[in-house]
């Protein structure tokens, strides 16, 4: 997953841009030079979610904040800060800048970086999405965000596929291990649901916590992996 380190306070202007019809509704996508730099998933209440292949069973029980994914019958196992560790280069502290290449040239264009992203979008929400693409290694257009956000956008996408961390891990990845609040303010702004996996970020004790797109369609895409992965080892 490529995320610049230094990039311009604004996206660059030349873009390619798509609506994706899936089974919830139409997803809106949209990349730049750089990479994929938006994600706009529909509202979607349980009645429109039951119409996913995965996950029924978890959306016929009351869901809010007190839930938990066991409760729901959900098995994704935390996973804690030391097994997201930022490659070497990221990794010396929080004061370290990770000076990643500009891919900006030589990457796909932005049009082929919608189409690749509709297409697994597509699929994903079919339930046949190709296991090991449930990582959604896209680059990313990212301008204007601060080494913390980066990092907390980053880790999100260290976390695998069928498997869920806590906004107190993301906060001791960083490097600001009493900042879980205001990893808390990154996640909800996520601007890339889905490829950047703000569903996989729980509360402590495996409670469900706010969703953007509300908590039946985050059990609903947890679902979703769990049961695109069904025997696949990404799960371990």
């Amino acid at each position: 997953m490529e995320i610049p380190s230094s990039v311009s306070p604004k996206y660059s202007s030349i873009a390619a841009t798509a609506w994706v019809d899936t089974r919830i509704g139409p997803v809106f996508v949209e990349a730049g030079l750089r990479g994929l730099r938006k994600v706009v998933l529909p509202a979607a209440g349980v009645d429109i979610l039951r119409n996913l292949p995965a996950g029924e069973q978890a959306l016929f029980a009351p869901i809010d904040a007190k839930s938990t994914l066991a409760r729901l019958g959900i098995v994704a196992s935390i996973v804690d800060a030391a097994s997201m560790r930022l490659a070497d280069e990221c990794s010396a502290g929080p004061n370290t800048t990770c000076q990643e290449e500009d891919t900006s040239q030589g990457q796909a264009s932005p049009d082929e970086i919608v189409s690749t992203v509709s297409r697994d979008i597509r699929l994903f929400f079919e339930g046949q999405l190709e296991p090991e693409r449930l990582r959604f290694d896209f680059p990313l257009e990212l301008p204007g965000r601060s080494e913390f956000s980066r990092k907390v956008m980053l880790g999100m996408t260290r976390i695998p596929p069928g498997r869920v961390s806590t906004y107190g891990e993301l906060a001791a990845l960083s490097g600001h291990a009493k900042s879980a609040r205001a990893v808390g303010a990154v996640v909800g702004a996520n601007p890339l649901p889905l490829v950047v996996p703000c569903h996989r970020v729980i509360g402590a004790g495996g409670r469900l916590t706010g969703y953007g797109g509300g908590l039946p369609l985050k059990v609903a895409l947890l679902a979703m992996e769990q049961m695109i992965l069904g025997g696949s080892d990404l799960i371990n």
